[in-house]
C-alpha cells in the first residue's frame, strides 16, 4: 500500500495542478478531497492533498498582502495554517519541507526551524542517501528475521498482538490510527517487531520534495531558478536532505544567526552533495554557490560554480546563468571603466 501511495499519489496527484493557475489548482484539489473521503485507506492521500491546498492558500495570502496591509486575520491565512497543521502528521520529508517553505516565507521562526530539523538533524538522515525502496526492503527483512529468531512462547504472544492491531486496522482503515495502536503497545511495555517497518512506510517516507509551477511564488530564489531554467518542466523535485539544508541555511541568514551555525549547515550540504549523482548533484552544487555567495565566501562559490558547469555544461543548468551574469558584469566594467 505504501508503494502504491508513492507510485500514484506522489506522482499522479500533481496532475491536479493547472499550470500557473492557483485558483483552478485549488479547486481541483478540493474536488479530489471530497472523492477521497469514501476511499479505503485514503488518509495518506488526504494528507498530501491538505498539504497542496495549504501551499496554494498561502500563495493566495501572499498575493493578498500586495493589496491589503493587515492579513493576520484573513480567510486565506486561517485556511493555510489549518491545512498545514492537518498535513504535518504524515510523510516527514516530502510534505513537511513544503510546509517549512511556506513558514520560512511567512516569517514563522521557531516552528519553521523545528520542521526543517525533523529532516536535517534526524539521526538517520544519512539513510536519505539510500533509495527508499532499498531501505524498506532492508527493514522488512530485519523484521522477519527477528520474528523468526523469537522464542516460540513469545512468538505466540506477539502474534496475538498483531491480530489485535490487524482487526483494529480493518475497522479504522487508517494507517495513522494503526501507528497509534503500535505506540500504545510500546507505552505498555510491549515490543512488536513490525513497529519500525510500519513507521517507516507511513511516517518516514523519504520522497523527493516536489513543487509545481503554480507554487513558484513561495520557492526560495535558488530553488525557483532550478524550476524556471527549463520552461518545459511541469514539476521539479529536490533531494529531501539537500533541500532541507538549503532551507536551514536561508533560515539562519534571515534570522541573522552566528556564522558558525551557517558553516555547520554548509558542511552538511557539502557532504550530501558529494554522495548524490547526476543532475541532482549539479543542483546541489548550485545551491552551494548561492549559499557561499550569501556567506561572502566568493572563492568557494566560484569553485563550485566551475564544478557544476563542468558536470552539466548545458544552458539548462543554473550555473550557466550565473556565468552569463558574471560575464555581463565584467563586460560593463570593461566598457565603462
Amino acid at each position: 500500500m505504501a508503494q502504491q501511495y508513492h507510485a500514484t499519489s506522489v506522482h499522479s496527484f500533481w496532475k491536479l495542478y493547472d499550470g500557473y493557475s492557483t485558483q483552478t489548482s485549488l479547486s481541483r484539489c478540493k474536488d479530489a478531497m471530497q472523492k477521497l473521503t469514501t476511499v479505503m485507506y485514503a488518509q495518506p492521500f488526504i494528507k498530501l492533498l491538505q498539504n497542496c491546498m495549504g501551499v496554494l492558500e498561502y500563495i493566495r495570502l501572499k498575493e493578498k498582502k500586495l493589496t491589503v496591509e493587515d492579513t493576520i486575520d484573513t480567510t486565506e491565512r486561517r485556511q493555510y495554517l489549518k491545512y498545514m497543521k492537518m498535513s504535518l502528521v504524515g510523510d516527514r520529508t516530502h510534505t513537511s519541507l513544503r510546509i517549512a517553505t511556506c513558514y520560512l516565507d511567512d516569517g514563522i521562526k521557531e516552528e519553521c526551524l523545528n520542521v526543517i530539523r525533523t529532516v536535517t538533524d534526524h539521526p538517520d538522515n544519512h539513510l536519505f542517501m539510500q533509495s527508499y525502496s532499498q531501505y524498506v526492503k532492508q527493514t522488512l527483512n530485519n523484521t522477519i528475521k527477528a520474528f523468526e529468531d523469537t522464542s516460540p512462547i513469545y512468538k505466540v504472544h506477539e502474534i496475538a498482538m498483531y491480530n489485535r492491531i490487524i482487526n483494529k486496522d480493518l475497522i479504522d482503515q487508517d494507517p495513522y490510527k494503526t501507528i497509534e495502536e503500535f505506540e500504545q503497545l510500546k507505552e505498555e511495555g510491549h515490543v512488536v517487531g513490525g513497529y519500525n517497518a510500519f513507521i517507516l512506510v507511513w511516517e518516514r517516507c523519504w520522497f523527493d520534495v516536489t513543487f509545481m509551477p503554480a507554487e513558484l511564488p513561495v520557492l526560495p530564489k535558488p530553488a525557483a531558478l532550478e524550476l524556471c531554467i527549463d520552461n518545459s518542466q511541469k514539476k521539479i523535485s529536490f533531494h529531501p536532505l539537500l533541500y532541507g539544508l538549503l532551507l536551514e541555511f536561508i533560515w539562519h541568514v534571515i534570522n541573522c544567526s552566528k556564522n558558525e551555525e551557517k558553516e555547520k549547515v554548509l558542511e552538511k550540504m557539502k557532504n550530501c552533495v558529494s554522495r548524490i549523482s547526476g543532475a541532482e548533484q549539479s543542483r546541489g552544487l548550485n545551491f552551494m554557490i548561492y549559499c557561499y555567495s550569501r556567506n561572502n565566501d566568493h572563492c568557494s562559490a566560484s569553485r563550485y560554480l566551475i564544478q557544476s558547469f563542468k558536470l552539466n555544461p548545458v544552458e539548462q543548468n543554473v550555473a550557466y546563468l550565473y556565468i552569463k551574469y558574471i560575464i555581463n558584469l565584467l563586460g560593463k566594467v570593461y566598457v565603462h571603466p
